[in-house]
């Protein structure tokens, strides 16, 4: 005897139905994957900002005014011929948070220098 292979006679498209389930199921399982990774992403730059915030604050409220005070301590010393002009620079570019990086067109070019003593005499 032979046999013959099953045919199902009132299939209404079941294959299609599970094939559709199934791809529903990858499609809401992606969502939840990029919900997910944006949440991941979001946290991490978002702690950055803070600590960035914190590092500003700080900044803003204890370094520029000690650099200020500074810089003013070795101005009023080099009038007073007590320091040199070098220390009133770099207290300077303490103040304005260059000295570790000075750029083009910044403190440390010929011009500005010479604008200062100007205003120093």
């Amino acid at each position: 005897m032979s046999q013959r292979p099953r045919v199902a006679v009132l299939d209404y498209g079941s294959g299609n139905i599970r094939s559709a389930q199934a791809q529903l199921m990858r499609s809401q399982a992606e969502v939840s994957r990029v919900e997910l990774s944006l949440r991941r992403r979001f946290a991490r730059q978002y702690a950055r900002y803070r600590t960035a915030r914190t590092q500003a604050e700080e900044y803003r409220r204890h370094i520029v005014p000690e650099s200020r005070e500074a810089f003013e301590l070795y101005l009023d010393s080099f009038r007073r011929r007590r320091a040199a002009y070098p220390q009133v620079l770099v207290a300077q570019l303490e103040v304005h948070g260059q000295a570790h990086a000075p750029r083009r067109g910044g403190p440390t070019e010929l011009g500005h220098t010479e604008r200062i003593l100007q205003y120093l005499h």
